[in-house]
């Protein structure tokens, strides 16, 4: 399964969501808490400004059940953008 996430309304020229830090949290019903991050990470130079608009992660699911995800971005200045949840229920193949 992949998940995708988009950014948008955001000026491209603010330095906040510079290479945002990336998290991706999952829940399951049983409440277990599955967590995917990727540090926030410049390698330019420090007058400009470059920023993702656009988000993906693959996770495999063997277990039947639902499975609830979100998309965390940690900014800059220690702001963070949370997407909306999605729920993913996972059916048995036999």
């Amino acid at each position: 399964m992949t998940l995708y996430g988009r950014l948008e309304g955001v000026d491209k020229a603010d330095s906040r969501f510079c290479h945002a830090g990336i998290e991706w949290t999952g829940e399951t019903g049983a409440g277990q808490i599955m967590r995917s991050t990727e540090d926030t990470r410049c390698l330019h130079s420090p007058n400009d400004t470059v920023i993702e608009h656009a988000y993906q992660k693959t996770f495999v699911l063997d277990a039947e059940g639902i499975y609830r995800y979100q998309l965390t971005l940690h900014l800059n200045n220690g702001e963070k953008v949370r997407s909306n949840k999605v729920d993913i229920r996972v059916l048995s193949n036999g």
